[in-house]
């Protein structure tokens, strides 16, 4: 029987996108190893000098700043590093696809009708970086620019909070509503959408806002919930443990980095709106996502907004790049998706009901092909890979897998 290997987990537990990123590594554990995990008990940033001396057989960890990944490149056993804070680190690395999540983020404000942009971003770090370029070269490919505000990487280096407020609010004051908003990660978000209450910003009607990483507890705590990029932790996480298993094995690391594609944007309030110059599109829109679950008179839409059917179809098309029925159609799969997530012992006949599809066949036939998968598969996947780990921060993991 293959030996119990001791394997080091160096991140902090407390964040839910980090416990999601565990769950992958234990899953895969469970799966496919017998490991011991080890996490310090009373230092939940622990730097990875804490490992110098310790007889164990790998690590996983965040190596955030250049002192550590040279410790790390000096420790004698394998160490994945999970972190995208530094260009290079000289370590194997498995991450989040960071240019794919910001492509990501700017097709869904894309969809909701913006054309004009702006991009939170942190100076020093590599992920904001590219988390920035993808955005703006989605955005540059479809034909509109984006404004750039680069702040300072940290606000734990003695400088008054005030400072970022004041530069952030400044910058605010730019941007032309409507406009779409990405920041760099949630806890940035939340710091656009305080900012746009002090500057009397209506959010999402003049700014929408968009973060990354779908902390749930600062996401849905906010003033308006935060809409944000889902990074396919578990996935980052379980790769990173097969990763750590070859090279444990003594298996050479792959050449490049391995990334992960993030899976979604969680919608929340601060970018459920569309953002149309024409009154009687944005009218018409309004009016179809409050009543999706109804049978939708598409004559009776025309009437209201005093159109005629064919005008308003073209006025559709012109605005949003999209039939109106295509646009109704996505808005029930994104309703479905939002309700397969969050009531999964729903059936799905009853969702199907509730979003507006006259029965279960219609909408699985939406969602492949709006989403590529069916509503049985994004809830499977979901479930399997989106359950949190309860843990407080500072506490003591320790997981004998009990397989080999």
């Amino acid at each position: 029987m293959a030996r119990i290997r001791q394997v080091a987990v160096l991140f902090p537990l407390a964040r839910a996108h980090l416990t999601r990123l565990l769950r992958g590594i234990t899953d895969y554990a469970g799966q496919h190893a017998d490991w011991t995990f080890h996490v310090s008990p009373e230092q939940p940033n622990a730097s990875i000098r804490v490992l110098s001396g310790w007889r164990g057989d790998g690590a996983l960890a965040m190596v955030n700043r250049a002192a550590d990944a040279k410790v790390a490149r000096g420790l004698d056993m394998p160490v994945v590093n999970l972190s995208a804070a530094l260009r290079e680190a000289g370590l194997p690395r498995v991450t989040v696809d960071h240019c794919a999540v910001g492509r990501l983020a700017a097709e869904h404000l894309l969809e909701r009708g913006f054309r004009r942009f702006g991009y939170y971003g942190l100076r020093r770090v590599w992920y904001a970086q590219q988390r920035g370029r993808g955005f703006i070269s989605a955005l540059a490919e479809r034909g509109f620019a984006c404004a750039k505000m680069q702040d300072n990487s940290s606000l734990t280096t003695g400088r008054a909070w005030r400072d970022s407020h004041d530069l952030l609010r400044n910058w605010l004051r730019t941007l032309e509503p409507p406009v779409g908003v990405l920041a760099a990660h949630d806890y940035r978000a939340a710091m656009v959408i305080d900012a746009c209450r002090e500057l009397g910003l209506r959010v999402p009607d003049d700014v929408a806002v968009l973060g990354v990483n779908n902390e749930t507890v600062i996401c849905e705590f906010c003033g308006v919930p935060i809409s944000s990029v889902s990074r396919n932790d578990h996935k980052v996480g379980y790769e990173a443990a097969a990763l750590l298993d070859r090279l444990m094995q003594g298996r050479s690391a792959p050449v490049d980095e391995i990334l992960v594609p993030p899976d979604e944007v969680v919608l929340r309030r601060s970018s459920d709106v569309m953002a149309v110059d024409d009154p009687a599109v944005e009218t018409a829109a309004k009016y179809i996502r409050e009543r999706l679950a109804e049978d939708i008179d598409i004559d009776q839409l025309a009437r209201l907004v005093s159109l005629s059917r064919r005008w308003l179809q073209h006025r559709f098309k012109k605005c949003l790049g999209m039939t109106l029925h295509e646009f109704i159609c996505r808005e029930r799969v994104e309703r479905a998706k939002q309700l397969l997530i969050s009531q999964r012992k729903t059936r799905l006949g009853q969702i199907a009901q509730a979003c507006g599809f006259s029965e279960t066949r219609q909408m699985r036939k939406a969602f492949e092909r709006i989403e590529g998968a069916t509503p049985t598969q994004l809830r499977r996947d979901k479930a399997s890979g989106g359950n949190d780990l309860t843990v407080s921060e500072g506490d003591s993991l320790i997981f004998p897998t009990g397989k080999s």
